[in-house]
């Protein structure tokens, strides 16, 4: 159905975006591990914004569902909390756990970064962003939006709204942050230029423009108008978002970060719209669907995978040959094949078990209300 039925607690198209989002992530990191070259090497880079997909669809999920918890629940602020903390902290902290017997633990002098993974802060300090759980700095930038959710929900009420609001997360927050960046970065001094350079990137307000689209969606869907424009324009809406998907992918637009990543939750937002209205198979199917449903598990556990697989790979790893191709595209499928079981089990023991807890929670206290 396109729009949005406040009765819906899942939409396919959705958590197949979900699961395009854990592929293109997935994409990257192979990429990266076997040092591929060219064209391709090229492409696959960007499916590091497989992760801005996820704010996007995060977004506009958590409005969907608060604004159907609102009409029902005596508290839905309150119970959003609760929902979000079981969602989330319970596969993250088993990541920490996991990683901990697998990986060894982290010299004792940093000892203070699990303190900063167990409260998924770990993103505000350069070096802790993954260092505990790979990856773990999206996670982190997820809860702290999440801290913020109860005053935008407020304030963001309608489209007109929603437009100002993305427009300032676009426009004005990343000018903030180079501001607090020039004053900050003397304190930093002494870690790894790198980490550095990305902590500036993931900066929690810089993120926030890409949870900004996920918010406008869900007022585009809301709108009468706009769904009726999508139904007719859903063709040339999409022939718009291919062009403009070639364009940065092919570099032709060498748009730099945030400006990159927002420039794709734009894309993503048009793609989320296009398939509200027609999910065409190629996108949405069961395949997809089932990924996207298990994409966070997938998230925490892909790494592990594709680190055993990586130790299989020889030094003499020929690069800059149409063998290396081959190795990228094997150990790509590989590394799908076998994380989807562990995170399938992952999701079925941990994550349904913590959605379940937090209903049974919710639902007494909405019974003593």
């Amino acid at each position: 159905m396109l729009g949005i039925d406040k009765t819906q607690s899942r939409f396919d198209y959705i958590d197949a975006l979900r699961g395009w989002a854990i592929l293109a992530v997935i994409l990257a990191h192979a990429a990266s591990m076997t040092r591929i070259q060219g064209s391709l090497r090229s492409f696959a880079d960007d499916g590091f914004m497989g992760v801005h997909l996820f704010f996007v669809i995060s977004a506009f999920t958590i409005f969907h569902m608060l604004s159907k918890h609102a009409q029902q629940e005596s508290r839905p602020i309150r119970n959003f909390f609760i929902r979000r903390f079981f969602r989330i902290v319970p596969v993250y902290w088993f990541g920490i756990l996991f990683y901990f017997l697998i990986w060894g633990a982290l010299p004792l002098e940093k000892w203070w970064h699990y303190l900063m993974h167990m409260t998924l802060t770990n993103v505000l300090h350069p070096e802790t962003q993954s260092s505990a759980v790979p990856g773990g700095w999206s996670i982190s930038v997820e809860m702290l939006f999440y801290a913020s959710v109860p005053l935008w929900f407020k304030w963001i009420r309608d489209l007109s709204r929603a437009w100002a609001f993305m427009l300032v997360c676009v426009f004005i927050l990343p000018l903030i942050t180079l501001v607090i960046r020039k004053y900050a970065s003397p304190l930093l001094s002494g870690i790894d230029p790198y980490w550095i350079s990305v902590y500036w990137e993931r900066f929690p307000l810089n993120s926030i423009g890409s949870f900004s689209f996920g918010i406008l969606l869900y007022f585009l869907l809301k709108d009468d108008d706009v769904r009726e424009f999508i139904r007719w324009q859903a063709v040339g809406i999409g022939s718009v978002l291919l062009i403009c998907s070639a364009l940065l992918i092919l570099g032709i637009l060498p748009v730099v970060f945030p400006v990159r990543a927002h420039f794709y939750c734009f894309l993503f937002m048009l793609l989320a719209l296009v398939l509200s209205a027609n999910p065409f198979k190629a996108f949405v199917n069961p395949a997809t669907i089932f990924v996207g449903r298990i994409s966070y598990s997938l998230y925490i556990f892909h790494f592990a995978i594709m680190t055993w697989l990586y130790s299989f790979i020889p030094d003499h790893f020929p690069q800059l040959t149409a063998h290396s191709y081959l190795y990228f595209l094997v150990f790509m499928l590989a590394a799908v094949l076998l994380a989807i079981p562990a995170a399938w089990c992952c999701y079925q023991v941990i994550e349904r078990s913590s959605i379940y807890l937090s209903s049974r929670w919710i639902l007494r206290l909405e019974q003593k209300k």
